[in-house]
Formats: structure tokens, C-alpha cells, sequence
């Protein structure tokens, strides 16, 4: 695979990360969870971030486009939810819906985090700076997966008690407020 292949792979699965946490958030949102929406939130504007940076980086490096292939197929919420209102939320809803996001979540990081090393294997000697790149993306993802796993196990230990997961919304809110705010650069987007 040519290094552009890498770059294809990598910046699309950036792109469709974009899209994944955008729907996680107002999946999150419908459900009444404040804080796993910002957290989602958070996750989406570092994705959208990383996409930039690493297409421009592309864009001045090898003095030309590339082609994305975004896959538009992404789907987190369910369908049904589309002829329900916030009101119609119930506690079954929320608990259930919470399972189903952390699951989905978790799918969705191993995927990227399988994509991301396969790319980190052949680009590392040929393009250091992408190589380093792909390091802190797979550190991130490792990251975030072992957040993921953890609160899938404090959920089952807790039996996914919505009153505990309600009372924490507020502190997820304000952590994921903080770090939008304190580690994301939008400087050297344009913005």
C-alpha cells in the first residue's frame, strides 16, 4: 500500500470519526445525558481538529488533494427514536441506551485503533512526521478506549442505576467544558 493509501485511510476514518461523535452526542442528548453529550462533543471538535491538521499537513507536504472516501453509512441513532419526543425518554430508554452507546463506542475505537496501527506498521520509515502522528492518534484511541472500559465496568457494577448516572451529568459537563477549552488549538485551524 503506497503512502497515500495511508493517508486516504487514516484521514477518512478521521472524517467519519467526526460524523460518529457528532451522532454520539446528540444520541446522548435525546437521551437526556448532558454530560456523555459534551463529552462527545469534546470528541468531535478533537477528531474534527486532527482531520484538519493531518489534510493540510497532507495538502503542503506532497503538493496536492487527496481523496476522501467518507463512509456516509454511519447511523448511531436509531430510527424508531425519530417519531419520539425528550419527553417520551423514559428510564428503560436511557439505560438501554447507554449500554448501546458504550458498545457502539467501544466498536468504534477498536476499529480505529486496528486502522491506525496498520498505517503506523508500513508509514513510520517513510514519512516520520506521519509516523509520529499515528503514534499519538493510537495513543489517544488507547486512551479513550480504556475510558470506555471503564465506565462500561462502573455501569454493570452499579447495575446502570440512573440516578447515580443522572447526578454525575453535571461534573461530566463541566470536565468535558474544560477541556474542549484548555486542549484543543483551533489556532492553527483558521479560526
Amino acid at each position: 500500500m503506497a503512502i497515500e493509501e495511508h493517508y486516504t485511510n487514516v484521514i477518512t476514518r478521521l472524517l467519519d470519526g467526526v460524523m460518529f461523535h457528532e451522532q454520539m452526542s446528540i444520541y446522548y442528548n435525546f437521551l437526556g445525558l448532558k454530560g456523555f453529550s459534551k463529552c462527545h462533543k469534546y470528541h468531535y471538535l478533537s477528531e474534527l481538529h486532527s482531520y484538519n491538521c493531518l489534510l493540510e499537513y497532507y495538502i503542503n507536504k506532497y503538493n496536492k488533494l487527496i481523496n476522501i472516501k467518507s463512509n456516509t453509512d454511519i447511523n448511531i441513532i436509531p430510527q424508531t427514536w425519530y417519531k419520539f419526543t425528550k419527553l417520551d425518554v423514559d428510564v428503560s430508554n436511557i439505560r438501554g441506551g447507554i449500554k448501546t452507546g458504550l458498545s457502539k463506542w467501544l466498536e468504534w475505537e477498536n476499529g480505529t485503533l486496528s486502522i491506525f496501527k496498520e498505517s503506523y506498521k508500513y508509514v513510520f520509515d517513510e514519512d516520520v512526521t506521519f509516523g509520529g502522528l499515528l503514534k499519538n492518534f493510537i495513543s489517544d484511541v488507547e486512551d479513550e478506549i480504556k475510558i470506555i472500559n471503564e465506565s462500561i465496568l462502573r455501569n454493570k457494577a452499579i447495575d446502570y442505576d440512573i440516578i447515580v448516572i443522572m447526578s454525575e451529568q453535571d461534573a461530566y459537563c463541566k470536565k468535558y467544558k474544560n477541556k474542549i477549552k484548555h486542549s484543543i488549538d483551533f489556532s492553527d485551524m483558521g479560526v
